[in-house]
């Protein structure tokens, strides 16, 4: 930097404040991955999270229903499940993703990228193509009425294809210019600057967590995890559902007290504790008048490791006519998130 070569004692500290970070990041990533060993879902813990999954995508279609036909909404419904989802996906990339790694001793960053590419993107392209026919049949038939003709054009579509909606970037500038975002949803697709948030989080949580040690030493790893972080790190404070990187997190916090603790009440107290914070919960986001609340969000995180601890305990047998239609709206909860806002107004 100044032009003159340090000893190997100058340079000693700096090697040493290195190493010790990276030694930091090892430990952490180690004692997370750690965590989970032996941990496995019950399949009526697994269901239930499919039945959670099926309401909060439900509830999502109803709230913009509601607001579509002008009706009374409930607080912020739509958005609530916007925060379960959050939740829900905090607690499960790190189960699923931990478990293969168990499994796969060769599992690193690349196959949770194709992981999580694989599963974002299998749904998102199609959603993507759905809302491009939808929106140009709408224009057709009813071009005085369509709203979004600002966010329909290529620059807006390839940006939404490489998950840049609503990006800090462009919101900032925005902010600063005292106009509108740059590069938002495409189209009709409002909800789709929530995929994008989620998709930013994995790769935070992707690098964190699966990044091998020598990558570590470059500063290319520093760089990519700076980039990628933008998203997740603006969230925390300000731009759309401000705060639902805290929400993801807190499903990581369901995770490891799930890992660590599964049973730290007995099945009834748990089953009760879990209960009794949904009532808080409720009380908690009528009172705020938003979703996008931490209180509200960890409410609910505790509320869903007590239950789920319950259910944990006793593992009960289900039926397979209550099993089929559980699964069944379970997996199609993200196909329906994708494509039911495409004749909403814009919220």
């Amino acid at each position: 930097m100044d032009g003159m070569v340090r000893t190997p004692a100058e340079a000693a500290p700096a090697v040493a404040a290195g190493e010790r970070l990276e030694m930091a990041e090892n430990q952490i990533s180690e004692a997370v991955r750690a965590t989970g060993q032996g941990f496995v879902l019950c399949g009526s813990s697994s269901l239930a999270l499919d039945f959670i999954r099926g309401v909060a995508s439900e509830a999502v279609v109803v709230g913009h229903g509601l607001i579509l036909f002008g009706l009374a909404n409930l607080p912020s419904l739509q958005n609530s499940g916007v925060v379960v989802f959050f939740l829900m996906s905090g607690f499960i990339i790190p189960y699923s993703s931990f478990m293969k790694a168990r499994k796969d001793s060769t599992y690193g960053f690349g196959s949770y990228f194709i992981d999580r590419f694989s599963r974002i993107y299998v749904g998102f392209v199609p959603g993507l193509a759905c809302v491009l026919l939808l929106d140009v049949i709408s224009q057709g038939y009813f071009p005085g009425e369509y709203a979004y003709s600002d966010a329909f054009d290529v620059r807006t579509f390839v940006g939404n294809l490489l998950m840049l909606q609503d990006h800090p970037v462009f919101d900032v500038a925005a902010k600063l210019t005292a106009g509108t975002s740059w590069l938002t949803s495409f189209g009709s697709a409002r909800p789709f600057w929530t995929v994008a948030i989620e998709w930013w989080i994995y790769m935070v949580f992707g690098l964190m967590a699966f990044s091998t040690r020598r990558w570590r030493r470059s500063p290319v790893y520093w760089l990519a995890l700076a980039v990628v972080a933008i998203g997740p790190a603006y969230n925390l404070v300000g731009g759309r559902g401000n705060g639902l990187s805290v929400m993801w997190g807190a499903g990581l916090l369901i995770y490891l007290l799930m890992a660590r603790y599964p049973f730290l009440l007995s099945k009834e107290r748990a089953l009760a504790a879990g209960l009794a914070l949904v009532v808080v919960a409720m009380a908690r986001l009528v009172w705020a008048r938003t979703p996008y609340d931490v209180l509200y969000a960890l409410l609910l995180a505790g509320a869903m490791y007590f239950i789920l601890s319950a259910i944990q305990a006793g593992n009960a047998h289900v039926s397979r006519w209550i099993f089929v239609p559980i699964k069944a709206v379970s997996d199609y909860s993200y196909t329906l998130y994708l494509v039911h806002y495409y004749s909403a107004p814009q919220n």
